[in-house]
């Protein structure tokens, strides 16, 4: 604590002229109970903290926090040498302040259930619902194509405070190719390492370039299985993201799947995914051509045995050449329509995203089976 008596001598500035050196201390949770009040740079106790503290928080329960997730993130921002080092020292409201903690770890928060959730943008392989023309309410489906313009950053300009230097810094995060003529300005609050602000940089950068394809579209009660940051398959006839079928009859012994859809084969490896029992996807599969256009053969026998019966609803199916069996994004938003619909809201996902901060660009993926035809105009004079 600290007096100063009001003089005449005392001025504005003078008053402000105070420097302190600030050790944040937290409790920290061990996967079993709380500690007492510790140092801690931590991203994920830190919004804890701002959670449930009751005197500058939301005062939530434990009950209410998924403390499982910002255990193995607490983990994952720690082996990567990511820390919120922020001081709030401005009126703001509870969620813009604790989504700020949340941004400096590629983080977002949403509520589910009542609960607090924590997801951070991390690389992801499996998807956890398949959607296709089988499950897509007819009509709902579109794609809006962000397209680069002129004026389409191609860098960002990351301000910060400095931990070492002790003063605002800049640091601009551009990708391989690009000439840094059009940098967004960006401010990374709570990030104090140059390396750390240099690395989300990158990412947001990243993220700016390969994730300009956003999807929508509605579904039944199966809308409900994926979470916001969740990865999803999606199949459709209008971009070309494969084609899609249901099981009716199938055979182990010569790994034969007869569909409801012929599939048409040409050059190239072709592939099916199945959708399991809970939404999710088994393959991809490869298979080849039978001896009719709705018969496919696999090359290995898969996973899962094709429901074809009549009790519930049969196998859903897709089908493509190479990666172009279904198209993988990553779930922004939910949105209950009813009891029985869901709006589901997407953004194509890419590697590129989460590798760019390591300096490893991944090869393009060619993601639609329509065909393409580039041809060089011939100019005369």
């Amino acid at each position: 604590a600290m007096r100063m008596r009001a003089t005449n001598n005392l001025s504005a500035q003078a008053s402000r002229r105070v420097g302190v050196l600030c050790t944040r201390k937290i409790p920290v949770w061990n996967g079993v109970s709380w500690s007492a009040p510790v140092v801690s740079r931590s991203i994920a106790w830190a919004i804890a903290d701002a959670a449930r503290n009751a005197s500058y928080g939301a005062g939530l329960p434990d009950t209410r926090l998924d403390l499982a997730a910002l255990l193995a993130l607490d983990v994952l921002w720690a082996s990567r040498g990511d820390s919120f080092n922020g001081r709030f020292d401005s009126a703001t409201s509870w969620w813009e302040a604790i989504s700020k903690i949340a941004l400096v770890g590629r983080a977002r928060l949403f509520m589910q259930g009542g609960r607090l959730r924590v997801v951070r943008d991390g690389p992801q392989t499996l998807p956890v619902a398949l959607y296709s023309m089988r499950n897509i309410k007819k009509g709902s489906f579109s794609i809006n194509y962000l397209l680069a313009s002129d004026q389409t950053a191609d860098a960002l300009e990351v301000s910060y405070f400095d931990e070492t230097k002790w003063s605002p810094r800049r640091v601009k995060a551009a990708l391989a190719g690009s000439t840094l003529a059009r940098p967004v300005k960006m401010e990374l609050f709570g990030a104090t390492t140059r390396d750390q602000v240099y690395r989300e940089g990158l990412y947001h950068a990243a993220a700016n370039k390969y994730r300009r394809r956003l999807v929508q579209f509605a579904t039944e009660m199966e809308g409900f299985i994926p979470s916001i940051g969740d990865l999803i398959a999606i199949q459709h006839d209008m971009p070309g993201w494969g084609a899609h079928a249901e099981a009716v009859a199938g055979d182990a012994a010569s790994r034969t799947l007869t569909l409801t859809e012929p599939m048409i084969f040409g050059a190239g490896s072709y592939y099916i995914g199945l959708r399991t029992a809970n939404g999710g996807v088994s393959g991809p599969w490869l298979v080849t051509a039978g001896p009719s256009p709705d018969i496919v053969v696999l090359t290995d026998t898969p996973d899962m045995m094709p429901y074809t019966g009549s009790d519930r609803e049969r196998t859903h199916v897709v089908f493509g050449k190479g990666e172009t069996w279904r198209t993988l994004a990553k779930v922004t938003a939910i949105k209950p329509r009813g009891l029985y619909e869901v709006g589901i809201e997407a953004v194509t996902e890419d590697p590129s995203v989460h590798t760019a901060d390591t300096g490893v660009t991944a090869a393009p993926i060619r993601t639609s089976n329509l065909p393409r035809r580039i041809v060089v105009p011939v100019v005369a004079g």
